[in-house]
């Protein structure tokens, strides 16, 4: 990683719901990229999700700032990423939001890798 190009992500909310017989957790990130070059930089930012191992266990993303790349040969399970140019000095913001459901009164932790 460059040090003069910084990458910054949060989680801006976590909401927890029961809808019917599921439970669902649905997580916002924002993310800041920001050029502290003098010159323009190309970047690929890489945003790993959750991923489910377990049969009832659902993952998907809700919202998005920009559409992904598609998922590469070779990308982990759950890698998503996007292409960035930024101007000399520039910053840009995104955000990505995810829901996971799973059936009522199961435990989300262990059946989850991040």
């Amino acid at each position: 990683m460059d040090p003069a190009v910084s990458v910054d992500r949060t989680l801006a909310s976590r909401a927890q719901a029961r809808r019917g017989e599921r439970d669902e957790q649905a997580l916002h990130y924002d993310f800041r990229v920001s050029n502290h070059r003098q010159e323009a930089v190309d970047l690929v930012v890489f945003e790993r999700l959750p991923v489910s191992h377990s049969q009832g266990l659902l993952v998907q993303r809700t919202t998005e700032s920009r559409a992904p790349l598609a998922h590469q040969e070779g990308d982990a399970p759950g890698v998503v990423r996007w292409n960035v140019r930024l101007a000399p000095g520039a910053s840009d913001r995104g955000h990505l939001g995810v829901r996971v459901s799973m059936p009522h009164g199961r435990a989300l932790e262990s059946e989850l890798e991040s």
